[in-house]
Formats: C-alpha cells, structure tokens, sequence
C-alpha cells in the first residue's frame, strides 16, 4: 500500500503529459480537410491497398483500404497525427502485396527457430519475385502513376477502377 502511494503521488506531475499526449498538432504542422480515395476493380472493392499522396508538402498523407474499397486518407508527423489532408494537388500511387501461399501469421513467424526464419523468408523472396502484383504496375510507380487528387477546404475524394489501367 505504502509503495503504491508512493508511485501515484511520483506521477501526479506527470498527468497533464498523458492526458495532452498527442492531441495538440505540432508547429507548422497543416490544416487537413477530410480526404477519401476508394479503389475498385469492375465495381468490386479492392481490399488491402495502400494509398499514397504525393504532393509538395513536408508530412506524408495515406491510408489503406477496408473491404469497402475505401481508404481515409491520414497526414503524419513523427508524434502526430490526423484525419485528412492538406489543400494541394496530388499524384496518387498506390501498392498492394500478392497473396503467397507459403505466408504464416505473424505468431507463427515468431515461434520459428533462426534457421527456419531464413529458409522461410527466402521462400517469401522467391514466391513474390515470381508472382504477379495484384495491380497494375503504372498505378505503383509514384512517378508514372496517371492518377491525381485536388483538396480543397470541402477535403477530396477519388474514385479508382484499377481496370481502367490494365493492358489488355
């Protein structure tokens, strides 16, 4: 009880610290507007896909898509971060891994031995060297991608068919 007491009355001057942490936007950090980029294939949601902004600003802007297709967009700093992006204009890539049929879950990967980790991940290498993006490579290459977002102060959203950027 005594050692209890202690501890708490030792953490008091530290409360305002936990209760602010991450709540107040950094200096010089911008102001976002809500920002959504859904991407489909023929209709049907594409799921699991990074989103990327690119634009001239200091602090990323991306999200990941849900199984509706739709990713919120999010802009970070190194302690901060929030909903939305900057007002600008953007080139938009994005990336996504292909299913490999010999990937384990993360819990399974941790109770391998060291040998087993490295014969693992060098199957991983050769399976996803030989296996097919699940989209097309002009839409994951940041500086050929044809697809643009503006932001405004009413935020942004674009629709992506990843369809419209296959060669047939």
């Amino acid at each position: 009880m005594k050692k209890t007491f202690v501890l708490a009355v030792l953490m008091v001057p530290f409360f305002p610290f936990f209760l602010g942490c991450g709540s107040k936007a950094p200096e010089g950090f911008p102001k976002v507007y809500p920002t959504t980029v859904i991407v489909e294939q023929d209709g049907i949601p594409v799921n699991g896909a990074l989103v990327y902004l690119s634009g001239t600003g200091h602090y990323p802007s991306s999200g990941e898509t849900d199984a509706t297709g739709r990713a919120v967009i999010g802009t970070k700093s190194p302690h901060y971060s929030a909903k939305g992006a900057p007002i600008g204009q953007y080139s938009v890539y994005l990336s996504k891994e292909p299913e490999l049929p010999s990937k384990v879950s993360d819990e399974e990967r941790d109770k391998m031995e060291p040998a087993q980790i490295r014969e693992y991940t060098l199957k991983l290498r050769q399976e996803r060297a030989n296996t097919k993006r699940p989209l097309p490579e002009i839409l994951e290459d940041k500086n050929r991608t044809p697809l643009t977002i503006e932001v405004t102060e009413k935020g942004g959203e674009l629709k992506i068919n990843i369809s419209d950027h296959t060669k047939n």
